[in-house]
């Protein structure tokens, strides 16, 4: 934690995000899920977005869940390991004519009126998650 500390000294106040696959031990079927974390609250908040069959699209509509869990939790310093979410949100908000076709076109625009219409200022981040061993 220590580099963490020295390049974002707030690092504890921001909603860490992550979305991915959730396999059911019982019985092997698969889901999707998302997951927020803050530090400085130690709260951790979990979404089902939806879908089964996993596979890339699918993958990519649980990081955005994820950050719109975080948006409706009313954090406003975000951070996703998803580079290609933050790439569809930035679109979606600036030409949201280029992503009428995108799969997740209803999501995203949620989440741009949530950024949009916050009293505060949010930013996103992207980070790389690294585990601790």
């Amino acid at each position: 934690m220590r580099l963490l500390e020295l390049k974002a000294p707030n690092w504890k106040k921001w909603a860490f995000t992550d979305g991915n696959c959730i396999t059911d031990k019982e019985n092997g079927s698969q889901s999707i899920g998302a997951g927020i974390y803050h530090p400085q609250s130690n709260k951790i908040t979990t979404a089902k977005p939806g879908g089964t069959s996993i596979n890339k699209t699918i993958i990519n509509r649980s990081k955005l869940a994820g950050i719109f869990a975080a948006l409706i939790n009313e954090y406003t310093c975000i951070a996703t390991d998803s580079a290609n979410a933050l790439w569809q949100i930035r679109n979606s908000i600036l030409y949201p004519q280029r992503m009428k076709q995108n799969k997740h076109v209803k999501l995203l625009e949620t989440i741009g009126q949530h950024i949009q219409q916050s009293k505060d200022t949010i930013h996103l981040y992207k980070v790389k998650l690294m585990l601790a061993s």
